[in-house]
Order: C-alpha cells, then structure tokens, then sequence
C-alpha cells in the first residue's frame, strides 16, 4: 500500500523532508515526527525570505543587494524546487497551515489536527510539493527578480506548481495547438 511505497521510497535514499540524507538514518517514524513538526516552520521560514527578498529589492531600486542576500534567497528557492516531501508529511503540513491560518482570522484555535478534512487536490496531485502551492504567492511576487538565478529556480518550481495541479505542459499544449 502507500505505506509500504514511503518505506520503500525512504530505504531507496529519498528522504522524508530533506535533501541531506540526515533523515534517512533514523527510524521511520521518528524521521516522519520530526519531518511533520519541521515542515511548516520551513515553509513559514521560505515565506518570510521570498517576501523579505521582494521587499528589499524594491528597496534597492537600482542598486544590487549584497551578495550574501542574494545568496540566501536563490540558495532556498533551489532547495524547494528539489524538496519532495512525504504525503503524509504534506497533509500534516497543510492541516497545520490550515489551523494557523484559522487561529489568526478568528482568534481561536481550531480542530485537532486529525480532524480536519483536506481536500486532496488542494496538496497536488503527488502529495509531495505541497510546499510549493503553499508558497505560489510570494513566489509570483519574486517573478519581477533582477537576479536570473532566482527568476530560473522560480520558472521551475511554477511549473512544478502546474504539474501538481494537473494543468498541461508546453509540449501538450505545442500539440494540441499543431493538430488545428
């Protein structure tokens, strides 16, 4: 089943949330605990350096960041154009996004976790780039980017985005449009 296919995927060397392999070498479930509360402070922690990195830009005008800036915001847009996480890690991380995001527009908390209802599509038809629908936001404001580097990871993480969501490629749309 699909337990067996993470199991399988994690023995294989892909990793439960990182691109390290530190994960990998701890037992399953507690790589998945540790992987499902590290989750949405990396997507919060992505969030706040995409956002801050449009901020600064603007900033800026027409004089560069430092390189060090620079640095940090495509370093951690290649790292989430190659991060893959576990479904079960992705459902943990959008029921978690979800309870946050309740909290803050009415003040209380909600469900347990467990209890929330996820509408599958809502996490990609993988289950494993969650992250990257939950960052499609700040990621269009970066599309304006001076730095080709960030604008290249960008590209390719909305076309993840696409492929997640189930919206064709270029080369389905080259052929639906040949076939006139």
């Amino acid at each position: 089943g699909e337990k067996e296919e993470d199991v399988a995927d994690a023995e294989d060397g892909e990793g439960v949330l990182d691109g390290e392999g530190v994960l990998e070498k701890l037992p399953r479930d507690r790589a998945l605990a540790i992987a499902k509360e590290a989750a949405p402070t990396l997507v919060l922690a992505c969030n706040m350096i995409l956002e801050q990195y449009v901020r600064d830009e603007c900033e800026a005008a027409s004089y560069p960041l430092p390189r060090a800036r620079t640095e940090q915001v495509v370093s951690a847009a290649r790292r989430l154009q190659t991060l893959e996480l576990v479904p079960e890690v992705c459902e943990h991380l959008f029921r978690a996004v979800s309870i946050a995001s309740h909290a803050h527009a009415h003040g209380k908390p909600l469900a347990p976790l467990t209890s929330l209802p996820l509408d599958s599509m809502q996490m990609g038809r993988t289950k494993r780039r969650g992250h990257l629908l939950l960052l499609f936001s700040p990621m269009c404001r970066c599309i304006s980017s001076n730095n080709p580097m960030l604008r290249d990871s960008l590209r390719a993480m909305l076309e993840l985005v696409g492929h997640e969501l189930g919206l064709a490629s270029d080369s389905s749309l080259a052929m639906a449009g040949g076939n006139r």
